[in-house]
């Protein structure tokens, strides 16, 4: 089986080939019984053709087990192929900016006198301009 998508259609082929076999043999299998029947053939010209129509069959199973076999494989080689995108892509993704006050700060400046916040000044600037006041 070749490589990615030309197995597939290689086995996909194979597959339509033996299923027309299996019809020819069907048909040849059809007219050596009424052959058969009509005392023309003997029933070993008709064992044979019937040998040959299992053969054709079982030719069918396994290239449909093949045409199988590389949609698997294909499948597998695009899931594999997608992951690495994705892997990729999330590696180029730029990373978050950082938090602009840390949680500590937050916590100290919502429990800061209104006033202090109001002028937009930090806490301990307030409490350092009271004290001289």
């Amino acid at each position: 089986m070749g490589g990615g998508g030309s197995g597939v259609l290689e086995t996909k082929a194979l597959v339509a080939v033996a299923l027309q076999k299996v019809d020819s043999r069907q048909i040849l299998v059809d007219k050596i019984k009424a052959l058969t029947d009509a005392k023309l053939k003997s029933e070993l010209d008709l064992s044979f053709t019937r040998v040959d129509l299992g053969r054709g069959k079982l030719l069918l199973l396994e290239a449909h087990n093949n045409y199988q076999t590389s949609l698997a494989a294909l499948s597998a080689i695009l899931a594999t192929r997608m992951n690495k995108i994705s892997n990729s892509s999330r590696n180029k993704l730029p990373s978050p900016p950082p938090p602009r006050c840390s949680p500590s700060y937050s916590a100290s400046t919502a429990a800061a006198p209104r006033s202090s916040r109001a002028s937009g000044r930090s806490p301990s600037r307030a409490k350092v301009r009271q004290r001289r006041a």
